[in-house]
């Protein structure tokens, strides 16, 4: 048994939100990840947990599932292509480590997956695009202008 001393009259409890996020662009950073073994026990995939970093939103996380290793190809050739997205969007040619894509701001393409088979409707990220492509945080909830990072070129671009 473990002794607290806890006193909730002492804290100000935040209320979690799980609202929608409405469907746009949001500056985000892949804050951690994490290889998982599918249910099944056929594969393997990359857990993403990515967290908005500017605007109405910030601090909002979503998550994102990258199927590294599985029987159905169509799936493997998905993640391919998106961990692809990701590299471009974060400057990197190669990837050794999964960890080299932490915490690299990149705009993350939000859009919502309607409710079915008994699950309610949820955010999924559609694509991965590089601050410096020009695109800019244009979701309502985020009526920002663009990043002081997306005008400054960064030693990988051209």
């Amino acid at each position: 048994m473990a002794s607290l001393n806890f006193d909730i009259s002492k804290i100000e409890i935040e209320e979690n939100s799980f609202e929608l996020l409405p469907d746009g662009n949001y500056v985000a950073v892949i804050s951690s990840e994490e290889m998982k073994q599918t249910k099944a026990g056929t594969g393997h995939y990359l857990s993403l947990k990515l967290e908005i970093i500017e605007g109405k939103s910030k601090g909002r996380v979503l998550f994102d599932i990258i199927n590294i290793d599985n029987p159905n190809a169509q799936a493997v050739s998905i993640a391919q292509q998106t961990l692809g997205k990701i590299c471009i969007a974060i400057g990197k040619q190669t990837l050794e480590d999964s960890s080299e894509m932490l915490n690299i701001p990149l705009i993350i393409k939000v859009g919502t997956s309607p409710a079915q088979n008994g699950y309610d409707a949820s955010n999924r990220v559609k694509t991965y695009l590089p601050i410096s492509s020009g695109v800019s945080a244009t979701t309502p909830a985020s009526n920002t202008a663009p990043t002081q990072q997306a005008a400054t070129k960064k030693p990988w671009e051209k």
